[in-house]
């Protein structure tokens, strides 16, 4: 009875679309170094409830080295969470400290992907390249002159990618989907 409607409430349910936001362009000097660029960053949280009272102590100190932070500090946070079920532990962690934190297998931490733009040459030519900063909270960039504030340029197109996803909300692999490009 019904079964077409079931079906597509069922395929509704099943079909998430995931956004890809778009990175800003890099900008190089002449002879191709790179003076500004878009990072990886993670905001890394965790959900103290599902991590056993017994293992909270080691978790914590498993989380400080790759967090940059003292054992006592993690432990502070999980033990004190902001709301019962979640805690963030750390903002603008870099690559390479979230792929340690992931290879932890920790249960309850979540990571959240980010970007950040990094000058590697620091302030060099900082009069020219200027600087750029998304603020989520405000509906305008804010950036200083130069050539980081030439939007257009730089800014790039989101994109989409649509994917099937289990009962528990992983995604279902080689279950087909479809992108449109960044």
């Amino acid at each position: 009875m019904e079964s077409g409607n079931y079906r597509k409430l069922a395929l509704k349910e099943r079909h998430k679309t995931i956004p890809l936001p778009a990175l800003r362009g890099s900008i190089t000097g002449r002879n191709g170094q790179v003076l500004a660029m878009t990072v990886a960053t993670y905001l890394v949280g965790a959900d103290p409830t599902q991590i056993p009272a017994a293992k909270l102590q080691n978790a914590a100190a498993s989380l400080a080295g790759p967090l940059g932070m003292t054992p006592d500090a993690v432990l502070s946070l999980l033990q004190h969470p902001t709301s019962p079920q979640w805690v963030v532990l750390a903002k603008g962690v870099p690559a390479q400290a979230s792929s340690q934190i992931t290879a932890l297998g920790l249960p309850g931490i979540r990571q959240t992907a980010s970007y950040a733009r990094s000058y590697p040459q620091g302030s060099v030519a900082a009069n020219i390249i200027g600087f750029h900063r998304y603020q989520p909270w405000r509906p305008r960039r804010r950036g200083r002159p130069g050539v980081s504030s030439t939007n257009a340029l730089l800014a790039g197109r989101s994109g989409s990618e649509q994917v099937q996803t289990g009962t528990d909300g992983q995604q279902i692999p080689l279950a087909g989907g479809r992108t449109t490009p960044v």
